[in-house]
């Protein structure tokens, strides 16, 4: 087959056969796209091989295929290790303004998986390297995709939590919220930053839903710049 037909047959024939064989196999929307885009990269390293097309062309563009599937397929909930980084409380409370939770992780909530071979429903910490993997094709998977970030995020000692959207709600455009069982919930943490009117709001809520539930306050120690964790036991605590 010539080079100009060899082209021609993956642009216009050989994605649409793919599909064909794909759908024989019945797989999970998830590992349909991360094979069809396996696939279609393959192909097209082969054709650069031949020169069949050029290094700087592309035919597809699978991995933002697959990409663009997963972010209609799937919502990820990010949770962190770490309840006093600093790091973490400035960047993802309004600069310690909002407050965090603490969940009990060996609460059923956290693993929702449907088979053993589920990799996606489960609370499942990030793999953080400063390396490329050596075969990205061949490692190219549910993990290598959603579980993995370079070791610059490392400081957020980040598990994440994937579920469908369509088990989701959506309460705004592509805003989905899961709502969790408050006996997963450990306690509830305010930032040292949060104003009393807050904190009074929230607090009665928390208590009337659920007395278990630990409430705390930040307060930073001004003398050596650090942490203190204080029990807000009730309201005239404050």
């Amino acid at each position: 087959m010539k080079q100009e037909s060899l082209r021609d047959f993956v642009t216009n024939e050989f994605e649409s056969i793919l599909d064909k064989e794909l759908n024989k196999l019945k797989l999970d929307p998830f590992k349909r796209a991360i094979h069809k885009a396996k696939a279609m990269t393959e192909v097209e390293a082969y054709l650069k091989s031949l020169n069949a097309i050029s290094q700087s062309s592309a035919i597809t563009a699978p991995l933002e295929s697959a990409f663009s599937v997963l972010n209609e397929l799937i919502g990820i909930a990010c949770f962190s290790e770490d309840g006093e980084s600093r790091h973490m409380w400035k960047k993802y409370s309004e600069n310690n303004k909002g407050f965090m939770l603490e969940f009990d992780t060996s609460h059923d909530f956290f693993d929702s998986r449907v088979s053993d071979s589920d990799s996606l429903r489960i609370l499942t910490p990030m793999n953080y390297s400063s390396e490329r993997p050596k075969d990205f094709l061949a490692e190219l998977n549910e993990k290598t995709i959603c579980y993995t970030k370079t070791a610059d995020w490392a400081i957020e000692r980040e598990h994440r939590l994937i579920r469908r959207l369509s088990d989701l709600r959506e309460v705004y455009k592509d805003i989905y919220v899961d709502d969790f069982p408050f006996s997963a919930l450990k306690s509830f943490t305010f930032g040292s930053e949060c104003s009393d009117e807050t904190v009074k709001r929230y607090l009665p809520l928390i208590e009337n839903e659920s007395p278990n539930i630990k409430t705390y306050r930040i307060r930073e120690n001004r003398e050596d710049n650090s942490f203190l964790k204080e029990s807000c036991i009730t309201l005239n605590t404050l």
